[in-house]
């Protein structure tokens, strides 16, 4: 008999979908200050690449964009020979990078990965010699032999195996049925937990569909990407006699809650969606070969009474009062299924939905103004632990959906109970941010 108290529940990335890593790819990280000068150069394990105002064919050479952020895309095209307009962005002879990939970029900072997962990649260098441009480190950095089971703190838990069986529609004489196949199979469910500063970092980046890239001050930031991170999660039953491990693969981030309420711990859950079980190596009774296991995060959960602060509204600190707030994540993956296979050979991204609820009391009447009117509005607000770690959600364009305001009934407070979208925002280039400022 297997208690839940003792189960554990760990999970490590997949860089191919449905594909338990075997090690980890090390990473660097290229931030621009500012435009490139002309003749600049950027240096991954002695590939240059030159960034030019007037671009000519040797390979390796960049054009110089309109914005930072245009010649970023244009580094990045040419690292990975993808994308882009070979020619016009960059070099029509430059080949592809050997070694490297590049996996996501911002407005000022291109990520570089190496191809080849292990300790050898922290020996690939990286230098520049232009002012504008700096490498995180003289290397790339992180690369590590093994497979980082990292444990999940949750307070609960639905991930599940999910089989669909046909019966068969043979008529026989003896009235009898003869068989009931197999037709489809599939993997998901939730991640309940409670929010606490650096526990949730990577899942945090797969729910945006992108990765932690370098920030102003020491600080890491997320937006919303187009990266599909899948992952290998797996439930740990410790306590049976053989103990047993259920590897779910090709775990997708399908979508996130979060629940700020009055007097409460801020609680969420995360729901995957998954290729389920392997029938041979799904259900196994020993550990995965060359499993590792970083330290498990020891940050204090955070509360919605205390750790909720600087709440405002198009910039203007909210002095209102707010009952309850709540933040959802939806990627709409699809499960791709093929004929021949009982479970989906691939998971795509859909349309990025953020959506929450807003519960004001019905003090002033500038929200529901703004709900009446179709008016859009920007707003932030941290969440800050008692050590001072602090995560600031910002969403830059906003409309209200719904907006209710009701005097209810007798010994009761009218409230603006409203439900909120996130848009994207041409400025900002996003629909949600989010900062991560440690202590």
């Amino acid at each position: 008999m297997s208690s839940a108290d003792l189960t554990v529940l760990r999970a490590v990335e997949e860089y191919v979908i449905g594909t338990t890593p075997t090690s980890v790819k090390a990473v660097g990280f290229l931030t621009f200050s500012a435009q490139p000068a002309d003749a600049d150069t950027v240096t991954i394990n002695a590939k240059v690449y030159t960034f030019q105002t007037t671009l000519t064919n040797v390979d390796g050479n960049i054009k110089i964009g309109a914005a930072v952020k245009d010649t970023i895309a244009n580094l990045f095209n040419a690292i990975n020979l993808s994308g882009g307009v070979p020619g016009t962005d960059y070099a029509a002879a430059t080949t592809i990078h050997p070694t490297v990939d590049a996996v996501d970029r911002s407005t000022t900072v291109l990520m570089v990965r190496a191809k080849t997962g292990g300790t050898g990649g922290n020996a690939l260098t990286t230098t520049e010699s232009g002012a504008n441009t700096a490498w995180g480190g003289a290397t790339l950095s992180g690369g590590a032999a093994g497979t980082p089971l990292q444990q999940i703190r949750y307070t609960g838990e639905s991930l599940n195996y999910n089989i669909e069986n046909t019966q068969s529609e043979e008529l026989r004489p003896d009235r009898v049925e003869t068989d009931l196949v197999q037709t489809s199979a599939s993997g998901g469910g939730d991640i309940n937990f409670e929010l606490s500063f650096g526990t949730f970092k990577e899942f945090l980046a797969s729910i945006f569909c992108s990765h932690w890239l370098p920030a102003t001050g020491g600080n890491e930031e997320l937006r919303n990407g187009i990266y599909l991170r899948p992952w290998t999660v797996q439930k740990h039953f410790q306590d049976m006699s053989p103990q047993q491990f259920h590897n779910y693969r090709g775990c997708a981030f399908e979508g996130m809650s979060l629940q700020m309420e009055i007097g409460s711990i801020v609680k969420g859950a995360f729901t995957l969606t998954s290729f389920g079980l392997d029938p041979a190596l799904g259900v196994v009774t020993a550990q995965l070969a060359g499993a590792t296991f970083p330290a498990v995060s020891t940050t204090t959960p955070m509360n919605a009474v205390t750790n909720i602060q600087n709440f405002a509204i198009d910039g203007v600190p909210y002095t209102g009062c707010i009952s309850k707030l709540s933040l959802q994540f939806k990627n709409n993956v699809r499960a791709i299924q093929c004929i021949g296979s009982l479970a989906a050979r691939d998971m795509k991204l859909g349309t990025l939905e953020v959506t929450g609820e807003m519960e004001f009391y019905f003090n002033e009447g500038s929200n529901y103004t703004k709900f009446v009117q179709g008016t859009e509005f920007d707003f932030s607000f941290d969440l800050t632990d008692d050590a001072g770690n602090t995560y600031t959600v910002t969403l830059p364009r906003c409309k209200f959906e719904t907006g209710e305001v009701v005097a209810g009934g007798r010994n009761s407070d009218v409230m603006f109970a409203s439900q909120w979208r996130g848009l994207y925002d041409g400025t900002t280039d996003r629909v949600v941010h989010l900062l991560a400022n440690p202590a």
